[in-house]
């Protein structure tokens, strides 16, 4: 899946992955990351999320990644904030302050990001970033995305949404994420809990079936 998927589909507004209020998910079981007031969250593969501005209003400074420029626009646009625009080597930096906490968007491929870029981070939220890649090769994207996060934090503790529903049915994006494949991906450094794991007869927004699940990601020890 190359960066030009992504790009089409923001240019042609194929955005039913983008919601317009704030994850419920989110507001729900937010808590369980156990955050002091202040910590910093990052938001991988963020779009223009409505997520990032309340996570700012519950006191939290934000980072997020986001591959399609147009995007990170309609966020800071949607916040009703005019954000400083930098240049850092192949990436472009979003800054601004809203809410009184800080939020920093990155515009760039996250597999290209540093350490030096994200700076330090407290807790992840992945709602539409380990869902929306393909783990097949030559790319094996997927793979490579959840060891950069293992990289780029410290392995800081997650709040991860997933998806299981019939594949063959419906080819993703998004893309269905097992029990067996997370940990496989996290398990070597994370504890992963079950919040919740519910089925719906429309899972999906064309009214695919299946089940949607939260976790927690805590590192061992």
């Amino acid at each position: 899946m190359e960066a030009k998927f992504w790009q089409d589909r923001w240019a042609n507004k194929k955005i039913g992955f983008h919601e317009p209020e704030v994850n419920p998910k989110l507001a729900t079981y937010f808590y369980a990351l156990d955050l002091a007031s202040g910590s910093r969250i990052f938001v991988p593969l963020c779009g223009m999320t409505c997520d990032i501005g309340w996570l700012a209003r519950q006191g939290h400074d934000v980072v997020g990644i986001e591959l399609v420029e147009s995007a990170v626009v309609g966020l800071f646009e949607a916040l009703d904030v005019i954000p400083s625009i930098t240049q850092h080597r192949h990436l472009t930096h979003y800054y601004v302050q809203y809410a009184g906490r800080n939020i920093d968007i990155w515009v760039g491929d996250i597999l290209e990001m540093t350490i030096r870029d994200i700076g330090p981070v407290d807790a992840i939220y992945d709602r539409a970033a380990l869902v929306a890649l393909p783990d097949t090769p030559p790319q094996y994207l997927r793979s490579r995305y959840t060891q950069q996060l293992i990289d780029l934090t410290n392995s800081a503790r997650q709040l991860v949404i997933t998806f299981d529903f019939d594949q063959e049915r419906r080819p993703g994006p998004p893309f269905v994420i097992t029990t067996e494949q997370l940990q496989t991906y996290y398990g070597a450094h994370y504890q992963l809990d079950c919040l919740e794991d519910i089925y719906l007869e429309a899972l999906l927004r064309d009214g695919t079936p299946g089940r949607s699940l939260v976790w927690l990601l805590k590192k061992h020890g």
